[in-house]
C-alpha cells in the first residue's frame, strides 16, 4: 500500500518587484539551507533532490552545498514524471515563488505519483505560510510545511479535515506522525476507464458495469460495480467522467499491454473499473487495488444425460462377477462328483455281499427319467454308477436358474452339500434380481467432468481463451493432465480464441450443451452462457442448468480496479472497498443486480416413471438369441436329419414289425397251449 508524502518546506522571502533588481533574502541564505538540509534528512525524504525550483541562484548554490555536506545526491533538473525512483522535488525562495510553482507541478496528472516527495521551504512565519499555501495544498497529498524566520524554524502537517480541504496543523520535533490518510477529494473530476457502449442506452444494458444517459442527459454507471463507483463517489465527494475502453489487457508480443492498462500507463484515465482478474503481469503494469469480488475458474461441459444400457440383462454384473459365477458351476459340480464318488467308495468298503439282482443290471434298463431314482436304479442300491461329470454340470445349472435337479443321490453327504448350494444360488440370484431391479427404477447419469484428469481421457475438445488468466494454467505445460489438455489445444484448430466473444455465441454454447467443448472460464461466467442459452432456447429460468460445472475448481480469481502504480487514489479506494466488503454491501448489490438464474444442480423429483424400452430391450435380445439358436438348430436337423435318421427309422419300423410278428407267434402258442 502506498501513501502520497509530500513534504512542504516553507521559507518566507521578500522579493521587491521589478525584474532588475535583485533578490534578498530576509534571513540568512546559509542558515535557511542549513535548516532546509536538516528538515530532509529529519524527514526521511527520499534521495536525490531535485533542486530546479530553488530560486534566487544564491539560495540554490547554498542548498546544493548543504545537502552535497549530507552526502545526499542532487538533480539539478526536474525528474521525469512520473519518476521511475523514489525522489524529491525542492521548492524553495519567496513564498510567492514557491506558491506559483506547486501550483504549477501539481496540476500534472503524474505529479500525484507516489514515488515523488514535495519539500516547500519559505522564510515566513507560520500564520503567513498558512495562509498563503493552505487553499493551494491538494488533499490527496500529504505536506510538511517548514516557515522560518532567521533560525527559528516551524513545522506544519498538512492534514484531511474530511470535507475535500486542506490543514496546516503543527507538528513538532519529535512528535507523533499526523494522521495522513486521504478521506475526500473535494469535487475533484476523476477519469474512470470502463466498458460502455459507444451510444449509450437510456437504460442498463449489463449487469457487471456500464453506463445509460438519464432522461436529464446524464451519464450514470449501472451494475453491481457501477452501482459501488456510486457510492464511494458520493462518500468521497467526487466526480466521474466515464471514457469508452474495454479490454481488461493482455500480453502482446513486444512486452507491452493492450487494453485499459495501457490507457492508464499513459495517463489518460485516473482509474480502470471492470471485471479484470488480479493477475502478475497486470499487476506489474499498473496497481491492482483491492479486490472487491471473487471467483473461481472451473470447467463447463454438457450436462450428463442418462445412461441408457440395451444389454442390461448382462450388464448387471461385471466381467469379473460372471466369471466368478461360472467357476462357482463348475466348481459345484466337481464337489458333487467327488462327494458321490467317495461315498460310493466308503458303502463299497463298508457292504459284505452287493445285490446281485441291480450289480449287472445293464444300462439299456435304466429309467428315463419317469423313475423315482435316476437311471432306473433301484432304492438302498449302494453300488449304482455315479453319474458323470457333465449331468453333475447340468445340474449344478439348472440349480442355479431355479428349475431343481435330477441327479438325486441317496448319500448324506452329497444332499448335505447340496443344500448349501441350493442357499448360495438363491443367494446369488436375489442379489441379481435386486440389482436388476434397481436398475430399472434407479435414473443412472453418464460420467460427469469433475476435474482435469477426466477431462484429458475424454474426446472433448477443450477451448480457452487467449491473454486471459486461465489462459496461462496450460500455456507450455508437458506433463500431466495440464500437457495433455494443452496438446489437444494445439492440435485443435480453433480451441485458443482470440476474443472471449467467440465463445459466448449460441452455437459454441450449444455444442457444449451437446458435450463436444469444454470451456475454461469463471463460474458466473459460465453460469451467464447458461442463461444465455435458455433464454435462446425459450426454456424457463428455474429449468435444470444445461451446463455442468466440474467440482474442481483450477484457481481462485479475485477482481479488482486498476489504478497507475503510485496513485494518489488507490489508498482511499482500497480503504472504501474493503469497508464496503467487509459489510456485505457489495455482496448484498450482487444478489439484487448479477445473480445467475440458471441452477447448477438438478431439483430433486419422486415421481415415478413408466419403464423405457431402452431398459427392458436385454431381456427381449436374449429371447431373440435363443431364438435364432434353436432355428439354427432346426435348419440343420432338417437338412441333415434326414438322411441319418431315414435307415435308421426304417431299422426301427423292421424292429417294431418282427416284435409284432413275435407278440403273435407268442399269443398263438399260449392259445395253443391253453387250448390243449
Amino acid at each position: 500500500m502506498y501513501s502520497v508524502h509530500r513534504t512542504v518546506l516553507h521559507a518566507a522571502f521578500s522579493i521587491p518587484c521589478g525584474k532588475k533588481r535583485p533578490i534578498h533574502l530576509v534571513s540568512d541564505p546559509a542558515v535557511f539551507s542549513s535548516e532546509i538540509a536538516a528538515a530532509v534528512g529529519s524527514s526521511g525524504l527520499p534521495s536525490p533532490v531535485s533542486i530546479a525550483e530553488v530560486a534566487p541562484a544564491e539560495l540554490q548554490e547554498e542548498v546544493r552545498s548543504a545537502l552535497w555536506r549530507r552526502a545526499m545526491p542532487v538533480l539539478a533538473a526536474l525528474p521525469p514524471l512520473p519518476p521511475a525512483a523514489p525522489s524529491t522535488v525542492l521548492l524553495a525562495g519567496p513564498l510567492q515563488h514557491v506558491t506559483a510553482a506547486y501550483r504549477r507541478l501539481a496540476q500534472q496528472p503524474a505529479a500525484g505519483s507516489q514515488q515523488l516527495h514535495w519539500l516547500l521551504a519559505v522564510p515566513a512565519d507560520a500564520q503567513r505560510a498558512r495562509a498563503a499555501l493552505q487553499p493551494v495544498l491538494r488533499e490527496s497529498q500529504r505536506a510538511l510545511v517548514l516557515a522560518c524566520v532567521n533560525a527559528s524554524c516551524a513545522r506544519l502537517a498538512a492534514t484531511s479535515p474530511g470535507w475535500g480541504g486542506v490543514r496546516l496543523l503543527p507538528w513538532p520535533a519529535g512528535g507523533a506522525e499526523p494522521d495522513w490518510r486521504l478521506r475526500q477529494l473535494g469535487g475533484r473530476t476523476l477519469r474512470v476507464l470502463a466498458p460502455m457502449r459507444r451510444k449509450l442506452p437510456p437504460e442498463c444494458s449489463s449487469s457487471t458495469i456500464s453506463a445509460y444517459r438519464t432522461p436529464q442527459g446524464k451519464k450514470r454507471l449501472c451494475g453491481y460495480l457501477g452501482q459501488v463507483l456510486n457510492i464511494i463517489s458520493e462518500k468521497f465527494n467526487f466526480r466521474m467522467k466515464l471514457i469508452r475502453k474495454g479490454g481488461c489487457g493482455k500480453l502482446k508480443s513486444d512486452g507491452t499491454m493492450d487494453g485499459r492498462p495501457q490507457w492508464l500507463l499513459e495517463g489518460r484515465g485516473d482509474l480502470a473499473a471492470g471485471t479484470c482478474t488480479l493477475d502478475v503481469q497486470r499487476s506489474t503494469a499498473v496497481y491492482m487495488g483491492e479486490w472487491f469480488y471473487s471467483d473461481t475458474t472451473s470447467i463447463a461441459v454438457g450436462r450428463p444425460g442418462h445412461h441408457h444400457t440395451d444389454f442390461l440383462v448382462f450388464g448387471v454384473l461385471t466381467d469379473p462377477v460372471w466369471a466368478l459365477t461360472a467357476f462357482y458351476i463348475v466348481l459345484f459340480a466337481l464337489l458333487l462328483k467327488m462327494a458321490e464318488m467317495i461315498g460310493h467308495a466308503i458303502r463299497g468298503c463298508i457292504t459284505q455281499k452287493p445285490q446281485d439282482g441291480n450289480q449287472n443290471r445293464p444300462k439299456s434298463e435304466s429309467g428315463n427319467g419317469s423313475s423315482s431314482q435316476p437311471n432306473g436304479h433301484e432304492p438302498g442300491n449302494v453300488h449304482r454308477p455315479v453319474a458323470s461329470l457333465v449331468d453333475y454340470i447340468q445340474q449344478s445349472v439348472r440349480m442355479f436358474l431355479g428349475q431343481g435337479d435330477d441327479v438325486t443321490s441317496a448319500l448324506p453327504a452329497t444332499r448335505l452339500l447340496m443344500i448349501f448350494v441350493y442357499m448360495t444360488t438363491v443367494t446369488l440370484m436375489s442379489i441379481y434380481s435386486g440389482n436388476l431391479t434397481a436398475f430399472f427404477s434407479i435414473r443412472r447419469d453418464a460420467a460427469a467432468i469433475d476435474n482435469l484428469e477426466d477431462l484429458a481421457a475424454s474426446p472433448i475438445e477443450p477451448h480457452v481463451t487467449f491473454g486471459q488468466s486461465h489462459y496461462y494454467i496450460f500455456e507450455n505445460a508437458t506433463t500431466g493432465a495440464r500437457g495433455q489438455i494443452w496438446r489437444k489445444m494445439q492440435e485443435c484448430e480453433d480451441c485458443v480464441h482470440r476474443s472471449y466473444k467467440t465463445t459466448e455465441t449460441i452455437d459454441f454454447v450449444a455444442r457444449m450443451v451437446r458435450g463436444e467443448r469444454a470451456l475454461f472460464q469463471s463460474q458466473r461466467s459460465l453460469l451467464k452462457r447458461a442463461d444465455q442459452y435458455l433464454e435462446h432456447t425459450n426454456q424457463s429460468a428455474s429449468a435444470l442448468c444445461p451446463l455442468h460445472l466440474a467440482r474442481q475448481a483450477l484457481r481462485r480469481d479475485f477482481y479488482s480496479l486498476m489504478f497507475p502504480h503510485h496513485s494518489p487514489y488507490s489508498a482511499l479506494f482500497d480503504r472504501a472497498i474493503r469497508q464496503l466488503r467487509y459489510q456485505g454491501v457489495i455482496e448484498s448489490i450482487f444478489a439484487q443486480v448479477a445473480a445467475n438464474k440458471c441452477t447448477r444442480t438438478a431439483a430433486p423429483h419422486y415421481e415415478v416413471t413408466s419403464l423405457d424400452w431402452h431398459l427392458l430391450a436385454g431381456a427381449f435380445y436374449v429371447w431373440a438369441a435363443g431364438l435364432a439358436a434353436a432355428t439354427v438348430v432346426w435348419v440343420l436337423e432338417w437338412c441333415t436329419g434326414g438322411r441319418c435318421c431315414r435307415p435308421r427309422r426304417r431299422q426301427e419300423q423292421e424292429g417294431e414289425k418282427k416284435g409284432a410278428m413275435c407278440e403273435g407267434e407268442t399269443m398263438l402258442e399260449i392259445v395253443n397251449s391253453s387250448s390243449l
